[in-house]
């Protein structure tokens, strides 16, 4: 009885190193998933910024010129491939936010002063909005996306 007891024994304790080995794989997979997702957010929300500021450059030089003849180049394709990632990080607010400022890149006639006057001002929202997700990327602070903190 004492060698099948044994034997019981260490199947048993086989299964459940197994079990507790599985847990551990999975768990250190999700952190791994967690952190990728983290820096990709911390990425989008940067590279972004950093379009909007290029958007507000140009806006600002046509309201400097006041000019309706210079018509703006907004850019949105960094926006746009990183659209997803501040969708799953950004609170709902500063997603609005950043939606709105884009919207003024879609649109085939900004040139018209009062239009990139109303683009400017919600690029400048939409920059205000993501500066804390920014400043604390820069800063090396460790900022979560939305649903992590």
């Amino acid at each position: 009885m004492t060698d099948l007891g044994s034997t019981l024994l260490g199947a048993g304790l086989a299964v459940v190193g197994g079990f507790m080995a599985t847990v551990a794989i999975r768990w250190l997979d999700n952190r791994r998933d967690d952190r990728r997702v983290a820096r990709e957010f911390k990425a989008a929300a940067i590279l972004v910024d950093d379009e909007l500021a290029a958007n507000l450059t140009m806006l600002q030089q046509v309201l400097n010129v006041r000019s309706t003849d210079l018509i703006p180049q907004l850019q949105n394709g960094v926006y746009t491939a990183q659209q997803l990632a501040l969708a799953l990080g950004l609170p709902r607010d500063v997603r609005a936010a950043v939606a709105k400022a884009y919207a003024w890149a879609q649109l085939p006639d900004v040139q018209v002063f009062a239009k990139a006057l109303d683009a400017r001002d919600e690029t400048e929202s939409a920059r205000k909005a993501l500066k804390p997700y920014v400043d604390s990327v820069r800063m090396g602070a460790a900022v979560q996306p939305r649903g992590e903190q």
